[in-house]
């Protein structure tokens, strides 16, 4: 039994896979959010939960911080999607957040 998933797409066509795979996901009643930096992709094929990463090569990470502070980065960027979580989108309505 899955209660929640948090799904990662790095460049175009990972995004654009992601993005159905995550309508389709959440259509099954299992809320899900996509991390991304191509938002405008994921949006446009219907994500309801958006979390923009850092980069398209560094979604959930940042190699530019010194390695504890990307740790504590990384951490914080998973607790900001798990927040996004506990969100219901209403109808039609797209939850875009940044890390």
């Amino acid at each position: 039994e899955v209660d929640a998933a948090i799904l990662t797409s790095t460049w175009g066509t990972s995004s654009r896979c992601g993005a159905v795979m995550t309508k389709e996901i959440e259509r099954a009643g299992i809320p899900i959010v996509q991390v991304t930096n191509l938002t405008k992709i994921a949006e446009g094929i219907g994500s309801n939960r958006i979390l923009r990463g850092n980069s398209v090569l560094h979604v959930f990470g940042n190699p530019s911080l010194p390695k504890e502070n990307e740790v504590t980065y990384r951490k914080n960027a998973v607790k900001k999607a798990l927040k996004m979580l506990e969100k219901v989108p209403e109808q039609g309505q797209r939850i875009i957040e940044k890390i």
